[in-house]
């Protein structure tokens, strides 16, 4: 009764926190009416900049999907703000395959711009999977790219040609002149092509030419609730030595066991997608084994004592993983966890005869006489590992320290490793 409690509370956590993040009240405005409506966004949690979203009006029964295409504007109420734009931008990859030239093929196309600084200089962005852009936006004129470019420059050394990495920074001579508070200063520190320093630069202009700005907290600078299923296989094994005077007599090692596990996870992802730090919850099927014991090798070789053990688990982990990012979709991740299982199921038998060794028969308990059925209510463990993620899914091994099972007389150990598969729901 205990454990399903504590499941239906983990399960209710979860939903409760998801109710909370995955809906979020807003406004946006239309292109046929040019009317602002209010309601509420669904799934709001955008890496990149969005080609829709899920958006149900105030009274509304349902929701449904709009194409940025349809807007004009749309925000999340004390969060992000987002314009529709056609603007102008160079598409070329800026992690792969980088382009041979250093000129800017600039293409227009219809996008949606999120509004990081807004006042009398207002930087907005895009972003995909291949690039991020930046624009700037000056009162009564349209929206301008903030020209930039990675490119490879091929060079021939030693008759092999070698490729180096260079950058289009022609953004810098625009903030000069339209957006710097001091454009003749030749030593004026200027930003490099990424979202904080850009960011930094435009609310500082604000501030030196006394005017009034707007910063939004970016979709991209908060961190990012996900809700994980989780399953696996496990492979344990189980060491019990008597505490008596002279534990190499009866110590029992059990077989290796392999088993499987199932369960659900909540991940807090940080804003620079290295860390994330994890609740979990997973069932553990049954470790099951016997281990015969030679009490007396000199005397009873020929009579082993049997002990039985049936185990099975809930397991509640707390932990991090700290990312090392190889693509915008792949990464490789090492982790660790805090471990507390909570037993469902503690069959051991132990005969007699090992729970004498370990104190005098007249000092044990009826039952201490015949079985031992109790484990540790809440054994603990901690655990190391290391995984691949790929985009959603992930796959993990994980290595545990040994964990103590037993009560009183009975010491013990179970080390067991994990192979982990998790999977991203929403």
């Amino acid at each position: 009764m205990r454990h399903t409690l504590l499941t239906t509370l983990f399960l209710f956590s979860i939903a409760f926190s998801y109710s909370q993040s995955n809906y979020k009240k807003g406004y946006i405005i239309s292109n046929e009416t040019s009317e602002r409506t209010s309601g509420y966004f669904k799934k709001v949690k955008w890496d990149f900049s969005p080609t829709a979203i899920i958006f149900k009006e105030e009274g509304a029964s349902k929701f449904e999907r709009i194409a940025v295409d349809k807007l004009k504007e749309f925000r999340i109420e004390n969060e992000s703000k987002f314009v529709i734009a056609r603007v102008a931008f160079d598409p070329s990859n800026d992690y792969e395959n980088l382009s041979l030239r250093n000129d800017l093929n600039l293409q227009e196309t219809t996008v949606a711009l999120e509004i990081l600084v807004e006042g009398e200089k207002t930087l907005l962005k895009y972003k995909t999977k291949a690039l991020e852009r930046y624009f700037y936006q000056l009162p009564g004129n349209k929206i301008e790219p903030l020209l930039y470019k990675r490119y490879n420059l091929v060079l021939n050394e030693l008759e092999e040609i070698v490729f180096r990495e260079k950058e289009n920074t022609a953004y810098i001579l625009q903030l000069k002149q339209n957006i710097s508070c001091n454009p003749n200063d030749p030593e004026e520190q200027m930003p490099t092509y990424d979202q904080e320093s850009l960011k930094s630069y435009f609310v500082k202009s604000h501030l030196c030419s006394e005017s009034e700005a707007l910063s939004f907290v970016s979709t991209y600078d908060k961190a990012t609730f996900q809700y994980i299923v989780l399953g696996g296989l496990s492979r344990s094994q189980l060491t019990a030595i008597s505490s008596g005077y002279n534990p190499d007599i009866n110590k029992a090692e059990y077989g290796e066991e392999n088993g499987y596990f199932f369960g659900l996870g909540l991940s807090v992802l940080s804003p620079s997608k290295k860390i994330s730090f994890q609740l979990e919850s997973a069932y553990y099927s049954p470790y099951s084994s016997e281990a015969m014991i030679i009490k007396y090798p000199e005397k009873d070789f020929e009579n082993p004592i049997p002990i039985n053990v049936d185990y099975s688990f809930l397991r509640i982990t707390a932990g991090a993983n700290y990312y090392l990012l190889i693509s915008n979709d792949l990464s490789f991740y090492i982790t660790g966890k805090g471990n507390l299982d909570f037993t469902i199921n503690n069959d051991i038998l132990v005969h007699p005869e090992i729970i004498k060794s370990a104190r005098p028969r007249e000092s044990l308990s009826e039952e201490e006489r015949t079985r031992r059925g109790r484990f540790r209510a809440i054994p603990a463990s901690v655990s190391i590992g290391f995984g691949i993620r790929y985009r959603r899914a992930s796959i993990e091994v994980n290595t545990f320290t040994d964990k103590d099972l037993f009560r009183a007389d009975l010491e013990s150990g179970m080390n067991q490793t994990t192979f982990q598969l998790s999977y991203i729901i929403f």
